[in-house]
């Protein structure tokens, strides 16, 4: 795409901050659950699952990803995705993409549920023989201005 490329927009970016990543990525999981949602809070996280990890941990890893909404009421709107580093280089493995009807919702229900402290952390935590996630992430979150999801 031109708009990526674009000299304005790279400038505009980098005057904005440190540092800006790419990724390019076709959604392979996910469910919306409320495609009319009102200026949802959208959040992503970009993660690096560390070379060398079997492809049966990362199945695993993926599909404990994608239980957290069955767990999780809160999540209304959710993608979950590997990166296509064919369609742009990135240091991004997975990206996981979600919608809340409300701020509390992700600051609240889903940091602080059982699901994602009691199963899914294994894979963060540095002191878990589980871990296969680079504690090095990106995660951003902010209200969307228009209605409806962006994820469909």
């Amino acid at each position: 795409d031109t708009w990526l490329s674009s000299e304005p927009l790279r400038a505009a970016l980098a005057a904005a901050s440190a540092r800006v990543d790419a990724v390019r990525f076709r959604p392979q999981r996910g469910h919306v659950a409320e495609p009319r949602i009102r200026q949802p809070i959208k959040r992503t996280l970009l993660m690096r699952v560390f070379p060398g990890t079997s492809p049966e941990r990362i199945a695993q890893f993926d599909a404990d990803m994608c239980r957290m909404p069955d767990h999780i009421g809160a999540i209304r709107n959710w993608a979950y995705s590997h990166t296509d580093p064919g369609l742009q280089p990135t240091q991004w493995t997975h990206v996981w993409e979600q919608e809340y009807e409300k701020l509390e919702g992700l600051q609240g229900d889903y940091m602080l549920h059982a699901y994602h402290w009691g199963y899914i952390d294994r894979y963060y935590d540095i002191e878990s023989g589980c871990r296969i996630v680079d504690p090095h992430l990106a995660h951003v979150f902010y209200r969307a201005e228009g209605d409806g999801t962006f994820l469909g």
